[in-house]
């Protein structure tokens, strides 16, 4: 796929989903006057999520010619921020789901677990682990897939194990767990599903691509498949927010009918 096409995607991306984020955030603050941990669960998700989607503009200013010779500061700096964001914006799916599902939200303890551990995971690959490089349309920093010593291996185990894996199976876990005599409401039901489902889907090519590595056929990985992760990833990010203002307009007019039902 020619590079501008690639880097047309991640404008338009980028658009839709601060756009998206950003509406999203507006629905939580107008229709409260205090904020909860739990409407601060959605917010730290998708601020997080809007951090890493205004990352997809930064390829659009960079010429031609500077592209392919990304310096190294550069692309260290933009593979931090970029993997930084990415696992808080996982990790919130969890407490997304604790939030529409329990009674008791996560604390303020478990935000600040997650950002700093989000922050350490993004900083070991710059200091001799993987190492962060430059994909070959040049358009993004990701870890680097072909570097097949035992110890990069074994942290991309971690990181897809405790960003992808533990969030997403800890969340359906709760969503299976949810009993029939619940006061939860469907459409909070509803609203988790879809995210879930979208978070798996949108961030799956990640976990492929790592296994891939995994199994040492990195040579293998076409400039195509590099390419695909981070466009998917973002992609469901933008998405995301419309699933919750879907969710919860339809939540807000059941609660209208049923007041005035009591009033009538």
């Amino acid at each position: 796929m020619d590079v501008n096409v690639i880097r047309n995607l991640y404008v338009i991306i980028g658009c839709t989903g601060i756009v998206t984020n950003m509406h999203a955030i507006y629905t939580i603050v107008a229709s409260t006057k205090k904020l909860t941990t739990r409407h601060i669960a959605y917010l730290y998700y998708f601020v997080n999520n809007i951090l890493l989607i205004q990352l997809s503009f930064i390829p659009t200013f960079i010429p031609n010619q500077a592209q392919s010779k990304w310096p190294n500061i550069m692309c260290n700096l933009y593979g931090i921020t970029s993997h930084y964001t990415g696992y808080c914006s996982l990790m919130s799916i969890f407490f997304v789901t604790v939030s529409c599902l329990k009674d008791s939200p996560p604390s303020m303890n478990h935000f600040a677990w997650a950002t700093v551990m989000a922050l350490l995971c993004s900083l070991i690959p710059t200091l001799g682990l993987c190492g962060y490089t430059g994909d070959p349309h040049h358009t993004t920093c990701l870890i680097n897939w072909r570097n097949t010593t035992d110890g990069c291996r074994v942290f991309l185990v971690i990181i897809s194990l405790m960003f992808f894996g533990l969030p997403c199976l800890s969340s359906v876990y709760e969503l299976m767990n949810v009993g029939k005599n619940s006061t939860v409401s469907s459409d909070a039901k509803k609203l988790v599903t879809s995210l879930i489902i979208l978070t798996i889907v949108s961030w799956l090519p990640f976990a492929v691509l790592s296994f891939w590595e995994l199994i040492g056929r990195a040579s293998d990985i076409t400039p195509m498949m590099e390419a695909s992760p981070p466009l998917a990833a973002k992609g469901g990010m933008a998405l995301a927010p419309l699933v919750y203002v879907w969710f919860s307009k339809s939540a807000v007019k059941k609660e209208t009918k049923q007041e005035d039902k009591k009033e009538n």
